[in-house]
């Protein structure tokens, strides 16, 4: 018997649960990946058993909307398929987010720059309003979104790592969510601060061709809804001041394996000096919406993959690349990474076909005027004195 190669396994078990419609079925997919492996002589496993939990498709003769689905076991992930890109961004290690700081360098240089928002305030720098549904949906506790616990934890450390005033909100219902938003976006504490976040994560879905997040009272509220509140004429306290807004929540029920493609632009942009791009004058009037930035975990119409133990996806790309990026890059770029990491992935759920080795592909629409640094460690106290300008 020839010694059988990393594709023939994968070639072997892709065959095998094309045509397995039973649970047993499934077990013994197990069984015959376990004996592929003891007799190959790859020193590398190529099953690895982990414990995540997945949205699935939604189930037509379910009573809960079709934006909001059952979660299944997955236990089973095929070692060769793993991507280093998508390992080191969407899986963060430890569970404490270490946000490395500016140098004084990188500050003045990126600091003095046309074009850049300022953000020099000292603590808060900024404000940070989280909202987190992750269990007590009416729907029942099948509905929990197991994981998003942490998704909670790491933004929070994330933020107060920028030296951001954060103020978290989980488990509540939609009237008390957009009470929240709504308070957020006209307070006058903004006044004294240079920028303001908002992170959305629950279930949602597309209803009437609008992206919608839940409440754990099942009710709606669009994500349109939410971006007015922050219109320059409903918040008059952020005008002029960059706005992020980040929705962790399905979009729909779609999804999709993706197609091959061959990445050869990579080499052919490296010989390419980097495009500088400037922005137009200021003017002394704005639209009435400006200056806002809002991310979504995926594409419209598509789902949103989490994982039991380590939390969502994009959350853990969003943590994971600000925390170690935000000291030189500005948040356009990063989350041009955080895609990058999140498009590698593919989801692992070989007990439910339909999304198994399914892709996410996150999103982001920008109105934003100017550059925006986070300069984590920045600004210091020695700056009172400008002496970092001099």
């Amino acid at each position: 018997m020839r010694q059988l190669g990393r594709h023939d396994v994968v070639e072997i078990i892709q065959n095998f649960q094309l045509h397995a419609n039973q649970q047993q079925d499934v077990t013994l997919t197990h069984e015959i990946v376990r004996e592929l492996a003891e007799r190959s002589n790859s020193s590398t496993p190529f099953v690895e058993n982990v414990d995540a939990t997945y949205v699935s498709v939604p189930r037509t003769e379910s009573p809960v909307p079709a934006s909001i689905s059952s979660s299944y076991l997955g236990n089973m992930a095929l070692g060769d398929q793993s991507d280093p890109i998508s390992e080191d961004i969407c899986s963060f290690q430890g569970n404490n987010v270490q946000v490395l700081e500016s140098d004084d360098m990188s500050y003045v240089t990126h600091f003095s720059k046309v074009g850049v928002y300022t953000v020099r305030s000292k603590e808060p720098k900024g404000h940070v309003l989280i909202l987190n549904n992750y269990e007590g949906f009416a729907w029942g506790p099948d509905h929990d979104r197991k994981g998003a616990k942490r998704d909670g934890e790491l933004m929070k450390q994330l933020w107060e790592g920028f030296q951001c005033k954060v103020i978290v909100k989980e488990n509540r219902t939609a009237g008390a969510m957009f009470k929240f938003l709504n308070d957020f976006s006209r307070s006058s504490f903004h006044q004294s601060c240079d920028f303001c976040a908002v992170v959305i994560m629950s279930h949602g879905g597309l209803v009437d061709n609008r992206d919608v997040f839940y409440g754990v009272d099942c009710r709606t509220i669009a994500a349109n809804d939410v971006l007015a509140l922050f219109k320059n004429t409903h918040s008059k306290y952020l005008i002029g001041r960059p706005k992020l807004i980040f929705f962790q929540c399905c979009r729909g029920g779609s999804s999709s394996r993706g197609v091959p493609f061959v990445d050869a632009a990579d080499a052919v942009n490296r010989l390419l000096p980097p495009s500088d791009q400037t922005d137009g004058i200021d003017k002394t009037t704005l639209p009435h919406m400006s200056d806002i930035l809002v991310a979504y975990s995926t594409l419209e119409g598509d789902m949103s993959f989490r994982n039991e133990a380590t939390g969502s996806w994009f959350i853990n790309a969003i943590a994971t690349v600000f925390s170690k990026k935000a000291r030189t890059e500005h948040v356009v770029d990063m989350l041009t990474e955080v895609g990058r990491g999140v498009s590698h992935r593919a989801a692992n759920t070989p007990d439910n076909m339909a999304t198994h080795r399914c892709k996410e592909m996150s999103e982001y629409k920008s109105t934003l005027r100017n550059k925006l640094y986070l300069f984590p460690g920045f600004p210091k106290a020695e700056e009172e004195d400008n002496s970092l300008f001099m």
